[in-house]
């Protein structure tokens, strides 16, 4: 299939419109050395916890959706898979995570 994200882009950062929709998904990154497409979306807040507590066929609609608005109406828009953490329901990080050691 073809891989609908642009050759000469890295990430994309997406501007929600329409009620109750903004700031869904808004930052995006592809992995350049992945074997196929393989794309991250970064969340926090209640944005986050929204997503979480969908099922993995909501979130595929979800993002499928994003996809078609941004790059037209193509079968290559759905996720084949999805992996959402759940930190906002782990007590040791309760919603957070690190990215740089201390002392960065």
């Amino acid at each position: 299939s073809r891989d609908v994200w642009p050759k000469s882009k890295d990430y994309l950062a997406f501007v929600s419109s329409g009620e109750g929709h903004q700031g869904r998904y808004p930052f995006w990154m592809k992995y350049k050395n992945a074997k196929d497409p393989l794309l991250m979306c970064y969340l926090g807040g209640a944005e986050a916890r929204r997503v979480e507590a969908l099922s993995e066929d909501e979130i595929k609609d979800e993002i499928e959706g994003l996809f078609r608005k941004a790059f037209g109406d193509t079968d290559e828009c759905r996720p084949i898979a999805v992996a959402v953490t759940t930190w906002s329901k782990n007590p040791y990080f309760m919603g957070s995570y690190s990215y740089f050691p201390i002392g960065a």
